[in-house]
């Protein structure tokens, strides 16, 4: 995933690309043929299978869903007496939930009509999306410090992101512009975050520093 450097700048520019787009949607939006596209394509291949599954995501995705795995995250770092770790989910989480209803807020974007499910609030950017995106992220950024490779921790994110944006757009409550912009905020949040907590994150059984060799005396 990077160097520290190239993470907080790739944090940097996926938060500037949502607001960017935020701003972009706040008018007249150029991905509108995109959007009603793609949830015409969904709309058009529902089943009751595939329906049932997608209000079951829902459900687990909400607030309090992902407010209860942010905490169990945390928890289980505590236990292991990790606090760096549990702070740094903890923050994440709360920082891109907090950023999520500010721009939901100013951007004020209707959603789409005949949604499946009941939901409330504006449709810019998707927090179910960026709720479980900053939570994969998190997770993703710190297997990855205890030696993950890194394709694995793409890899959780990458299907955590695409199966809620699926899944909001599916229910018909979110554009798809929404949730690509819920996922970036999820990625950028804790990218931008990891290095206030990455000293203090070293892995478990490290092993300790070699201490500083004193230089012989010198010969007489």
């Amino acid at each position: 995933m990077g160097t520290l450097p190239q993470r907080v700048i790739a944090g940097l520019i996926l938060l500037l690309g949502v607001l960017a787009g935020a701003v972009v949607v706040s008018a007249t939006s150029p991905f509108q043929g995109l959007d009603d596209g793609w949830r015409t394509l969904l709309a058009s291949h529902r089943t009751a299978l595939a329906t049932g599954f997608a209000e079951a995501l829902s459900l687990a995705g909400n607030t309090v869903g992902t407010t209860v795995v942010a905490v169990a995250l945390a928890a289980y770092w505590l236990v292991r007496r990790e606090r760096a770790l549990a702070l740094f989910v903890l923050v994440s989480s709360g920082a891109v939930r907090a950023l999520t209803n500010l721009i939901k807020a100013g951007v004020d974007r209707p959603r789409p009509p005949q949604h499946l499910v009941d939901a409330a609030g504006a449709s810019f950017p998707s927090g179910h999306v960026s709720s479980a995106t900053v939570l994969a992220m998190a997770v993703a950024l710190i297997l990855v410090h205890r030696g993950m490779r890194r394709r694995w921790g793409i890899v959780l994110i990458t299907v955590t992101a695409v199966l809620m944006a699926w899944d909001r757009t599916y229910l018909s409550v979110h554009w798809l512009s929404d949730t690509v912009a819920g996922a970036a905020l999820g990625v950028a949040g804790p990218l931008l975050l990891w290095p206030l907590f990455a000293r203090s994150a070293a892995p478990t059984g490290a092993p300790p520093s070699p201490p500083a060799r004193t230089p012989p005396p010198a010969q007489q």
